[in-house]
């Protein structure tokens, strides 16, 4: 279509069509995100739970969520103000088609309108090649915003790589000091690019000081994949627009975080955390502990019972197995096997120890064997209660739901002697700690789960 067109034309061709490739690829962008918004937040939150531990892959991968699902959002409303702004562009343009350009003496309007108006819009024309530059210019930004978002991942898993290899090739505890101390210092770059990043250059224009920053520029640039997203960015920063942009990008992210935090609460007496917190679980009926409160969604508490109101004995009681549970598990079973070096891992890079926690009648250590002693193990860190009263743990079984990330101890609780009326099941959440080379166990959290009993 182009082809004997120079490579000045062409471009200025490109551009002059490039808003129609715009709102094809925003509209897909745009349908494909706001339909798979729920999928994809419900996969986001279902990940932070099984992200639940203290170590630092498992707290970084949750990290990484969390910025995902934030770009995720800054990143439909940026395509929808797009639209917005394209849509009005074409209306103006239509507008000038039929009704051509905008005469403001017409009006016989007093002097001071008159010239207010002049100024402001008298000029139709400059107010559609504006919109025009507005709506590119939103575009290009968003596209920056994901690379970005995308560098910011890459900077975090240039981190992680450079911790596991130095700690791999030496833990020792000077071997951890200094690793602290070159990673502190690798850090303290990173910020020094970042702020010449979010200041349009800013660092760059000092001669001394760019002797010192040249290789720090040139390294993080490389972890960054920059040459992805330079061009574009010192495009940006060509004109007045695209540097307003820039600069705009932190207060920008800042007013949209506060935004996303504003909660309508429909009484002021009533805090969100009567229901949420563990304390208060005595006196409320939290949903999460009851399967059947949305039949389309796995109940996700700590604790999780049929229904808040059960009509047949025996009770089925569901505890997933959190990764809260691994540092009791490690302390008070040392020689269970760890499958798995990470909670985050990989399959095909997977290293763990593959064994089996014998039990005096097991001669099979070539594979994968549970046998009562693992769960016993599996359970050592909570406790049940069925109105105070303990519950015994030695026919606990083992399961994982269909459609969970998590494995679940389930037990069945006979209710044939239990009174009709309103009860209550505890789960006692342990804490472990290692006194004088002695595990000792004493509670952390209960979490209370209220059900009311009618046989028949």
């Amino acid at each position: 279509m182009f082809s004997n067109l120079g490579e000045g034309d062409r471009l200025e061709n490109l551009q002059r069509e490039s808003w129609q490739l715009e709102l094809l690829v925003t509209g897909f962008a745009l349908a494909g995100m706001i339909g798979g918004a729920e999928e994809f937040f419900d996969w986001v939150s279902e990940k932070l739970r099984v992200l639940s531990g203290n170590e630092i892959q498992t707290q970084l991968a949750g990290s990484m969520l969390v910025g995902a699902s934030f770009a995720y959002i800054i990143t439909l409303v940026n395509f929808f103000f797009h639209v917005v702004l394209r849509c009005l562009w074409i209306g103006a343009i239509g507008s000038r088609s039929v009704m051509g350009r905008t005469i403001i003496s017409r009006r016989k309007l007093a002097s001071k309108f008159e010239r207010f108006l002049r100024q402001r819009s008298g000029n139709f024309d400059a107010y559609i090649h504006r919109l025009d530059d507005a709506a590119s210019l939103v575009f290009a930004f968003t596209f920056l915003l994901i690379i970005v978002t995308l560098s910011v991942i890459a900077v975090t898993l240039f981190f992680v790589l450079l911790a596991l290899v130095l700690v791999g090739l030496n833990d020792t505890p000077w071997a951890v000091a200094l690793l602290g101390v070159v990673i502190s210092i690798i850090a303290l770059f990173g910020i020094v690019y970042l702020v010449d990043f979010l200041t349009a250059g800013y660092l760059k224009r000092f001669r001394r000081f760019s002797y010192v920053y040249f290789p720090i520029y040139r390294l993080f640039g490389w972890v960054t994949f920059a040459r992805v997203y330079r061009p574009l960015y010192y495009n940006l920063l060509n004109r007045r627009g695209g540097r307003r942009l820039v600069l705009m990008l932190v207060p920008y992210l800042a007013i949209a975080l506060y935004l996303l935090t504003l909660e309508i609460s429909p009484n002021k007496y009533l805090p969100q955390e009567y229901i949420s917190e563990d304390q208060n679980s005595a006196f409320t009926l939290d949903p999460e502990h009851y399967e059947d409160s949305d039949p389309d969604e796995l109940a996700s508490g700590e604790i999780v019972i049929p229904s808040q109101v059960i009509r047949q004995s025996p009770l089925r009681v569901t505890v997933p197995l959190f990764q809260m549970y691994e540092k009791p598990i490690s302390l008070l079973c040392p020689d269970l096997p760890e499958h798995y070096e990470s909670s985050v891992h990989s399959g095909l890079f997977d290293t763990g120890e593959v064994g089996v926690y014998k039990a005096p009648d097991s001669l099979r250590s070539n594979r994968v064997t549970l046998t009562r002693e693992v769960l016993e193990c599996l359970s050592s860190g909570i406790e049940l209660r069925l109105d105070e009263a303990p519950l015994p743990l030695d026919d606990i079984l083992l399961t994982q739901s269909v459609g969970s990330a998590y494995h679940e101890l389930v037990k069945f609780v006979p209710l044939d002697s239990l009174a009709p009326g309103l009860h209550q099941l505890t789960l006692r959440q342990m804490r472990v700690s290692d006194k004088d080379s002695i595990a000792v166990k004493e509670p952390r959290s209960e979490v209370h789960v209220p059900f009311y009993y009618a046989p028949g």
